[in-house]
């Protein structure tokens, strides 16, 4: 009994080390993924800027409007990805703090699918569509817009032809609602289906996200 409780001890032991091992490799493809998602921005900010700032180019009103135009688009992204590794630092350690108030979920899906048609994919149509009107929950709106805002982002990133929609229903039995986005993309395979909810997972390596 003594040599089983030992054979245990040591297989629990190991699957403990290669659990370690497995998440500082993917914290490792987390950093360099990351290192990549912010140096693409970064480096259209630096060449946009280095055009407008330059004396030996000669560049349009129409050109440097444009130009400013993306010097801005990629700051703003910049400052997405920053903000969203606080967000994980925070997470990490318990401090992500949530503002709950009363807010229409059905009005929140409508403007999440607006916002994401601010920026829209040739050929692709951004929808809202809600079984329910004037729901109210009780939720922070600004996080579950982040989330809405991401998996919109996400659908925007893998569908180059159809559409996209964002969906909101209320299931009264048991107490839930439901909040749903659907596209036309490539989709997922049924094998990695639940894999995608693990950190910092992503199964296609050459797209950014």
């Amino acid at each position: 009994a003594h040599g089983e409780e030992l054979v245990r001890m040591k297989e629990t032991a190991e699957k403990a080390k290669q659990a370690a091992e497995d998440a500082n490799m993917m914290k490792s493809r987390f950093i360099a993924d990351m290192s990549h998602e912010i140096r693409t921005p970064l480096n259209a900010v630096i060449g946009f800027a280095q055009v407008l700032t330059s004396t030996e180019l000669e560049t349009s009103e129409e050109e440097k409007k444009a130009f400013g135009e993306m010097i801005m688009l990629n700051s703003e992204l910049l400052l997405k990805l920053v903000n969203d590794i606080l967000d994980i630092s925070k997470i990490d350690v318990g401090k992500m703090q949530f503002d709950i108030q009363p807010t229409d979920i059905a009005d929140l899906c409508h403007i999440a699918a607006v916002s994401a048609s601010a920026t829209p994919v040739p050929g692709v149509e951004i929808k809202a569509e809600t079984t329910v009107k004037g729901l109210m929950i009780d939720t922070d709106k600004d996080r579950l817009m982040q989330v809405m805002t991401n998996l919109l982002s996400n659908a925007k990133k893998f569908t180059e032809a159809g559409s996209i929609t964002i969906g909101v229903e209320a299931d009264s039995e048991k107490d839930i609602v439901i909040v749903s986005v659907a596209d036309t993309g490539c989709g997922i395979p049924a094998e990695s289906a639940e894999t995608v909810f693990e950190r910092f997972k992503k199964l296609d390596a050459f797209k950014q996200g």
